[in-house]
């Protein structure tokens, strides 16, 4: 959880700059990346710190229980889908990178194929619709341009 708050104060700082333009003065207005950034991170950090602050005294040499095998290989192919959809956002752009991971997270949760098409196509469409027809964000289109003219 360490890990976590570290994470969201250098997201906060992130996002104080991608809203304030590096200076507090200048307010930009608006929904935008950094505003977005700031509130999801400073959510993580007040998260972080109340997980912290409840879990700090407790023993370490508690029972521990033992994770079963197929809950480790879910965890290690949710880790790689996720580091997948980080390499292919930069190379093919977000809607085919965002139908790849939907579909594999799906997959690697079990779900049917024909469901886990269709929510794949519902949630990415609906994160199109929301983020870039109504807030106006700009996402990434890749180097190879793949944007299906969206």
């Amino acid at each position: 959880m360490a890990f976590c708050l570290v994470i969201s104060l250098i997201s906060i700082y992130e996002g104080f700059n991608l809203s304030f333009h590096g200076e507090i003065t200048a307010v930009h207005y608006g929904t935008g990346p950094g505003l977005y950034l700031l509130i999801v991170s400073m959510i993580l950090a007040v998260a972080a710190i109340a997980h912290l602050m409840i879990n700090w005294k407790k023993p370490h040499d508690a029972e521990r229980v033992a994770i079963p095998r197929e809950m480790r290989i879910k965890l290690l192919s949710t880790i790689g889908n996720c580091t997948l959809y980080i390499l292919l956002i930069n190379l093919v752009g977000y809607l085919l990178s965002t139908l790849v991971f939907f579909l594999l997270q799906f997959r690697i949760q079990g779900i049917k194929l024909w469901l886990s098409l269709l929510l794949t196509f519902i949630i990415s469409t609906t994160f199109y619709l929301v983020f870039v027809k109504y807030c106006s964000l700009i996402f990434p289109r890749g180097i190879l341009r793949i944007g299906f003219g969206l």
